[in-house]
Order: C-alpha cells, then sequence, then structure tokens
C-alpha cells in the first residue's frame, strides 16, 4: 500500500512538472509572438496623412503660408479638406494656404475623403517686430520666442534657439552681420565668400534664400516690417532698398563727401556724424548730421571737428542719443555749431529729439524765447538764430565720456560702466546697475521680448529679465542641436 502512494506521489509530481514545464513553454511561445507581432506590425505599410509642418509661426498683418499634404498606403489626396480650429485667427483654403488674421492660436489639419485625419500643426499668429533690429549692426535679435544669432561656437554661423534654450538649429552656412528679423524673414549681411558676400534675405525656417545684392561692402543695415531696408555701402553711401517688390527697388538717399563713422536710420531721418577729413578722429566720427527724407535735405548740428561717438537711437521716436569727446587739439571758438557760444567746451551724452514729443516741445519754445529776446531784425534769421533754434532740440543727458549706451527700451537707458551693465531712467534718476559683463564680449547685449540676451563666453547666451533677475544660460554648442 505504502509502495502505490509513493507511486501515485512520483506521478503527480512529475506531471506538476510537465504542466508548468509547459505553461511556461506556452507562456514564452506568447511573448515571443507578442514582440514578434508587434515588430511585424511597425513594418507593415500604414495609411495616413503627412503634413508639411508641425508647428508654424504665422504673423499679424504678415504673408500667408503654403501648406503641403502627402498620403501613403493606398489613401488618396483626391476630396481632401483643410479645416482650421479658429478661423478668425487663421484661416486655410482649398489649397492648403494658411492665412494669418490676428493674434492667438489655432489647430490646422487636413482631411481625407474617408475622413481619415493628418496629424496636427498648432499654428501661434504673432506681432512681428516693427523693425528688424534696433541699431543696425546686431549679430544677434529676438523675435517672438525664438533668438536668431551668429553663433560664436561654430564659426559665426546662422543659428536660431528658442529663448527656453530647447529648439537649438543651424539655418544656414552663412556668416551674418547686421541681422534683422521681422515676420517670416531674416535680413542679414552675409560674410561667408563661399556663399556669396552681400545683402541676404532668407526665411525664419532657414528656406527660400535671396541675393539682394551681391559682393558689396555694407556696415549698416536696417529693416522696417514692410521688407524696407536702410542701408550704408562704400562707407559714404545710404541707400533704401525695396526687399519684397519684384524688381527690389534700390534709391540712393545720399552720399557723403568723407567716410561716414556712423549712422543710424527710420522712417523719417538718418543721423550721422563723418571723418574729420579723410582721417577716423581719435575716438570716433565728428559732428552731427541729419538728413530729413521727405525734404531730401541735410543739416548739420555739431562741426564737423567737434569728436562724436557712434549713435544710438530710440526704438521707435525721431531721437537720437550721441556723445561728445573734448578734443584738446581743436580750438573750441573757431567751430560754429549749438555750441560756438557756450562758456565750456561740451562733453558727455547728448539727446536730439525731433519728434513733438516731451521734451523736445519745452525745449523748442524755450530756444524761439531766446531767439525773440535776442533783438535780431529784418525778416530773415540769422545763423545765430537758426543755431538756438537747433539748440532747443538737444538736451544734456547725465552720462560721461566713459559710458556706453548700448540700446533704449521703453523709458529706460541701458549703458555699461567698464564691464558694469547698468540702466537709467530717460529722466536721468533711478540710476540702477544690473548684472557684470562678459570680458571677452563687453559689447554683446541686445533686447528682445521684453528680456536682456548677452554672451557670456563663445558657446553660452545668457537671458534676463530686464531687470537683470532670472537667469537662464543657454548652452549653443553645436553638439546640443537636437
Amino acid at each position: 500500500m505504502k509502495k502505490q502512494i509513493i507511486l501515485l506521489l512520483i506521478v503527480a509530481m512529475l506531471g506538476g512538472s510537465a504542466m508548468a514545464q509547459n505553461t511556461r513553454h506556452k507562456r514564452e511561445s506568447a511573448s515571443d509572438t507578442t514582440v514578434r507581432a508587434r515588430v511585424r506590425v511597425d513594418r507593415e505599410p500604414r495609411e495616413f496623412l503627412i503634413l508639411s509642418h508641425r508647428h508654424l509661426e504665422l504673423f499679424e498683418g504678415g504673408e500667408a503660408v503654403q501648406l503641403s499634404i502627402r498620403a501613403t498606403g493606398d489613401l488618396s489626396t483626391n476630396g481632401l479638406t483643410w479645416i482650421s480650429k479658429n478661423p478668425n485667427i487663421v484661416s486655410v483654403d482649398a489649397q492648403g494656404l494658411a492665412k494669418p488674421l490676428r493674434m492667438g492660436h489655432s489647430v490646422i489639419q487636413a482631411k481625407a475623403a474617408d475622413g481619415t485625419l493628418s496629424a496636427p500643426c498648432e499654428v501661434t499668429v504673432i506681432r512681428p517686430n516693427e523693425w528688424g533690429n534696433t541699431n543696425g549692426n546686431e549679430s544677434l535679435v529676438v523675435q517672438g520666442d525664438w533668438i536668431y544669432f551668429a553663433n560664436k561656437a561654430d564659426e559665426g554661423r546662422l543659428y536660431r534657439v528658442n529663448i527656453n534654450g530647447e529648439g537649438l538649429e543651424r539655418l544656414s552656412v552663412d556668416e551674418p552681420r547686421s541681422l534683422n528679423a521681422t515676420g517670416r524673414w531674416l535680413y542679414y549681411v552675409n560674410q561667408n565668400e563661399g556663399t556669396g558676400q552681400g545683402m541676404v534675405r532668407i526665411s525664419i525656417d532657414g528656406d527660400n534664400r535671396v541675393q539682394l545684392t551681391q559682393n558689396s561692402i555694407i556696415r549698416y543695415l536696417r529693416v522696417y516690417k514692410d521688407g524696407t531696408a536702410w542701408y550704408l555701402e562704400n562707407s559714404n553711401e545710404v541707400y533704401s532698398l525695396a526687399t519684397q517688390s519684384r524688381s527690389a527697388l534700390k534709391r540712393k538717399l545720399f552720399d557723403e563727401s568723407k567716410p561716414i563713422w556712423s549712422i543710424q536710420a527710420n522712417n523719417e531721418y538718418v543721423f550721422y556724424n563723418r571723418n574729420w577729413e579723410d582721417i577716423e578722429q581719435p575716438q570716433g566720427g565728428g559732428g552731427l548730421f541729419v538728413h530729413c527724407m521727405w525734404q531730401n535735405k541735410t543739416e548739420n548740428y555739431l562741426s564737423v571737428n567737434r569728436n562724436t561717438r557712434q549713435f544710438i537711437q530710440h526704438p521707435s521716436r525721431n531721437t537720437v542719443y550721441f556723445c561728445i569727446y573734448k578734443v584738446d587739439l581743436v580750438n573750441p571758438g573757431t567751430l560754429l555749431d549749438i555750441f560756438s557760444k557756450s562758456e565750456s567746451q561740451p562733453s558727455g551724452w547728448f539727446r536730439l529729439v525731433l519728434s513733438d514729443d516731451e521734451p523736445a516741445d519745452q525745449l523748442r519754445q524755450e530756444a524761439m524765447r531766446k531767439v525773440a529776446s535776442s533783438g535780431s531784425s529784418g525778416s530773415q534769421p540769422s545763423a545765430q538764430d537758426l543755431w538756438m533754434e537747433k539748440m532747443g532740440h538737444v538736451k544734456k543727458f547725465p552720462l560721461s565720456e566713459e559710458d556706453q549706451i548700448h540700446f533704449i527700451s521703453g523709458a529706460w537707458i541701458y549703458y555699461s560702466r567698464g564691464n558694469e551693465f547698468r540702466k537709467i531712467h530717460d529722466d536721468g534718476k533711478s540710476d540702477q546697475s544690473l548684472f557684470t559683463l562678459s570680458r571677452d564680449y563687453p559689447g554683446e547685449v541686445y533686447p528682445g521680448n521684453g528680456q536682456i540676451f548677452r554672451w557670456a563666453d563663445g558657446k553660452t547666451i545668457v537671458r534676463t529679465q530686464m531687470d537683470g533677475r532670472q537667469e537662464l544660460r543657454i548652452d549653443v554648442s553645436p553638439r546640443t542641436r537636437e
């Protein structure tokens, strides 16, 4: 009896082991089948619609963008329809042309005749930069959430990166200078001989590159949102160029007899100084000249023998800041300009205002009262009267020769004193220290999207708020490209 029980236990154990092994083999076999099936499914052709864009940035009042679609498998694009979830923000026609109407967000999809939908294209409509840059000589500009720049970490090639540090992308092997970004277009002076030196226009995606000028020497370039470019060519010739017209109309505004040292332009005026004779001044250019475009007339405010530095203009007003140096070699008594009657030789920073905004109107009225009380007679104003009237547009600003203004944003003047970066209110008060500049790139500081961007070293852009706080370091080394 005991032998029978033992035999039954052995049989049961062997049977259980066999069943367990069989079950394990079945599970492993099922698992293998699942993996193999997953691989096979991934390799089999699938039917879907592929949009040309997954993300699209458009600009209020700007150009429409053509979307394209392709189908895989047996799907057909015949009878295709286009859908915009917010057609009052972005409309899309039967051919896939997306047109921005007002600022906001929308989603565009294509729909096949059988109801198959494409992946969504996220569309954002923002306001374009009114001007492509601030001072006409930038190598970094910001529009919306994107930084466009000449990448020091890649031999100065054209790149873009999101202001949050993501999406680093090389747009072109061009080497841009005087970079502009407005709407869907970038404009710049290309310094790469291999790709064609001169003025270039390219889309913000790096497509549709157009060479606007060939082998031209351009030292200043500033572009308005309608595509009109103002630039300085061959050191003394100032032009405007309608870049968006079919024939790219070029018009010479004027040329100077001597090389121009510094220039600023907007829709109404060109402000500039120039070399003294054919030789540069000790620390910059000389004089202050203003060319009025609609009058086609140039007036001088300062003698060319009065040493002046690079000009900085307000981004939205007819206002320019300039610095005067004392030059011991020049007898101030021989200079005929707005400071001819000054008791002491002027130096430091001044502001010239040609709009009707304060404080220009107040200063103009004060100057005219001085002219009226000067006792000049006759119907024609004297030369001194004219200088006095011009003086009404100029006001001393409390910065010295050692200070350097970089840009103006709103009511604040951003400047450096040594390697310390500061801001001062345009009323001359509330002077504040913000941060320390890089010793290697002290002049590489730029405004954009209500923030400040600067180079910290050859591979790092630093973003801060306008008060210098909330620092974010963005690594733009090519190895970090996605």
